[in-house]
């Protein structure tokens, strides 16, 4: 870097005093700041790319590159960067101050010792940095601020920006807010033409900002306006999106609802803050919907964050837009002939779960121990639960004797389950496995009766299912009813299975570090050979294919990964400088997946591109997680913490999506009412409905009006290889034609 501090590269220059040469985009000025306790080598990553204007009074200048070379003088690392992950950390934090120094060194105190993630989750605001950034936001007009109040809810592509749904404010209005935004250098485009707030610590700057307003607009005398003014954003803006990611929706409770709940609390008692909030929405129910606004959903939002009974307030035929009802004191809540739009609702599973993901990434299955399968399909960057069934015993019994009197309501707990098509589930209990048409069906049908627990379940990509038992057995199931003799080799729980692409072949790993191969282009009633992959002193974490080729995972001392390709190529990557928890391939075999730790304790994602060596990584919020399946592209990663179900965005480094078990409390929906409420799919319609008509736990679904549809029962029954004969064999190859011609 060509700065005067540095007149003499032979020179060594202290450690302790190093110049670093800013651009300042609002005043075009070059500035000189002292930063204490960094070495030139550290102080160099602190530049951050931005573009330049393209004149200036000092001309054009160079562009300042993400990572300048440092002196050949420079001092040994200092205590900064030894305490954190590489120079990722370093960009992240430059680029979350805007590439400004001052600003960094002003935000991180010349602390030496700076924790990274946990300064960005919640940084402490300097003063002189707050009175900077509020000094541009009191030149901006109403509607630029009312821009930013929606860009700091999500990023949104300029279409979006048009379409935004504020009360008197043209498309026209919006072009113009949104070009004098960028020229201010307020936001920027991102590689998915996305806008979004620059730099991002502005967002906590501006969050507070209307936090204090809107908690000053609540504790006014006399009604509220009606008018959108730059400090009225209840009825402008919403505080919450039911669109946002999980990230983002976590990061909006944090640092705007709650700020506003704790400015609200510190002036008013329980008893002073319902009156409060009364007031206010009985004066919103005398006005037509139309001027409302976000007035309604903005004071849910509040109310429920100070953990109020909503039987308190009076809802009925009001519209509810962008609200979080999954943490609300349902019990007495009316919202009758309510309209309900983009309305987070308490769907959540209940106890120990399982889940999958399509390769696409467009869709998610949930099983959970109460036996309740959930469908959620992925619109955009948010889901929806689509589909809704209950497995339980008078469910199947029902469905298979004609009449469901007299049979048990037991819940079945679901162990496994797994896509074999995009609307087609394979689900596996404790000793059955099950097949559910989504689209077709309203509860699956019966595939097969087990005599051991399932371990583990495969696809192929052609519609082969693979079941792996505890003690060792394998089964095949090719989607229309056809079997073959259950493969026995292994003598213990199959901890891997894995169609090649063709399908033509099998691998199996069983506890023991065993790696087997089955050819299944036999499709005679005999048992496919097989054979030992020979792996010596090597463990065998994970397998796939490429074409015919098998591909092994192994862990190295290093904390690496080695990859086998056949017999002979090998393939490493360093990944971590802790420790690698687990390793899980894509379906196409192209991506390997995983958690690991840092020396710090810290967890992270990881997703290896093997063919092109290309890795990718994401900070987790739990050193420990399981990487469940990850996308055909390697973008979307579903991974399991504990019992919380999470979906990564690998691409945009964000938490995209996520659902947590719940404790079931039926008190929580007493009394709870949602008639003729519109908005609501069908689905989500027979949840709710199924949580407030029980008293204890799940209870069935509500009929559909619509009869469902049945399809023809493809239960197999198992039989071991001397019990079949010369005549039994013909029986059965008869009996599969009658069926599937029947199908």
């Amino acid at each position: 870097v060509e700065h005067p501090a540095w007149p003499h590269r032979e020179r060594e220059v202290s450690p302790e005093i190093i110049c670093h040469l800013i651009f300042n985009f609002q005043y075009g000025v070059l500035a000189e700041h002292r930063m204490t306790g960094l070495d030139a080598a550290d102080a160099s990553l602190l530049l951050k790319s931005r573009k330049m204007p393209t004149v200036s009074m000092f001309g054009a200048p160079k562009a300042i590159t993400s990572k300048p070379t440092a002196p050949k003088s420079a001092a040994p690392k200092s205590t900064v960067l030894e305490t954190l992950d590489g120079t990722q950390d370093w960009s992240t934090f430059v680029a979350f101050c805007g590439g400004n120094p001052a600003w960094l060194l002003m935000e991180a105190g010349g602390s030496r010792t700076v924790d990274i993630p946990r300064f960005m989750a919640d940084p402490p605001l300097e003063r002189t940095v707050v009175e900077t950034f509020n000094q541009i936001l009191l030149k901006l007009t109403t509607i630029e601020y009312l821009l930013l109040s929606w860009l700091l809810l999500k990023p949104l592509s300029y279409q979006c920006i048009r379409q935004l749904d504020s009360p008197g404010i043209s498309s026209a209005a919006w072009d113009d807010a949104l070009l004098s935004l960028e020229r201010r250098n307020l936001v920027i485009r991102d590689k998915n033409q996305r806008y979004r707030i620059d730099p991002p610590l502005l967002e906590y700057i501006l969050s507070e900002r209307i936090a204090k307003n809107v908690a000053d607009e609540l504790l006014a005398t006399g009604q509220p306006s009606s008018q959108p003014t730059k400090f009225n954003i209840l009825q402008s803006c919403p505080l919450f999106h039911g669109t946002a990611s999980a990230k983002r929706q976590q990061w909006l409770q944090q640092h705007l609802v709650q700020k506003i709940v704790e400015r609200f609390q510190r002036n008013l008692f329980q008893a002073e803050q319902i009156d409060r909030l009364q007031i206010l929405l009985s004066h919103l129910q005398h006005q037509p919907r139309r001027h409302h606004g976000y007035r309604v959903s903005n004071l849910l939002n509040i109310a429920i964050a100070l953990r109020l009974p909503l039987s308190e307030f009076e809802f009925r035929g009001l519209c509810i837009r962008h609200v979080d009802l999954r943490h609300a004191r349902l019990s007495g809540a009316n919202f009758d002939g309510c309209r309900f739009q983009d309305v987070m609702l308490p769907l959540n599973p209940t106890g120990k779960i399982t889940a999958d993901m399509t390769p696409e990434g467009d869709a998610i299955a949930i099983g959970d121990e109460t036996g309740t399968l959930f469908y959620w399909h992925r619109d955009a960057d948010s889901f929806r639960l689509q589909h809704i069934c209950l497995l339980s015993n008078a469910e199947l019994e029902g469905t298979s004797n004609g009449s469901s009197e007299h049979c048990s309501t037991e819940p079945m707990p679901i162990e496994h389950i797994l896509f074999q098509e995009s609307h087609t589930l394979i689900v596996a209990t404790a000793h059955a496995v099950y097949i559910w048409w989504v689209d077709e069906t309203a509860t699956p049908d019966k595939l097969i009766d087990l005599h051991a627990p399932v371990s583990h379940l495969a696809r192929s990509n052609q519609g082969k299912v693979a079941i792996g038992l505890s003690d060792g057995t394998i089964f095949l199931w090719d989607g229309i009813g056809y079997r073959t003799l259950p493969l026995k080799a292994h003598t213990s729980d199959i901890s891997t299975l894995a169609f090649s692409p063709d399908g033509r072949f099998l691998a199996s790993i069983g506890l023991g570090n065993r790696v087997l191969i089955w050819d299944l282009s036999i499709v005679d009633n005999v048992a496919p050979p097989y054979k030992e992959v020979e792996l010596g002193m090597n463990i065998c974490w994970h397998v796939s294919w490429t074409q015919d080729t098998l591909l092994r995972a192994e862990l190295m001392e290093s904390n690496g990964i080695r990859l086998r390709v056949g017999d002979r190529e090998i393939r490493e990557q360093a990944i971590a400088s802790g420790s690698i928890i687990g390793l899980q391939f894509s379906q196409n075999g192209r991506y390997l997946s995983g958690s690991a730790t840092s020396s710090q304790g810290r967890g992270f994602l990881f997703c290896w591109d093997w063919s092109s060596n290309t890795l990718r990584w994401i900070q987790s919020p739990k050193a420990y997680a399981n990487v469940l399946a990850t996308c055909a592209k390697g973008r979307w990663m579903l991974v399991l913490h504990g019992n919380q179900l999470q979906m990564f965005d690998l691409q945009q480094q964000e938490l995209l999506w996520q659902i947590e078990p719940q404790a079931w409390d039926s008190r929580n929906y007493s009394h709870f009412s949602i008639h003729q409420v519109q908005g609501l799919s069908t689905a989500e319609r027979k949840m709710m409905n199924m949580r407030i008509n029980s008293n204890v736990g799940p209870i069935e679904l509500e009929k559909s009006e619509e009869p469902a549809k049945s399809k023809p029962s493809v239960e197999l029954a198992l039989k071991e290889p001397e019990e079949l004969t010369n005549q039994t064999r013909r029986e059965y190859a008869m009996e599969e034609y009658a069926r599937q011609a029947y199908r």
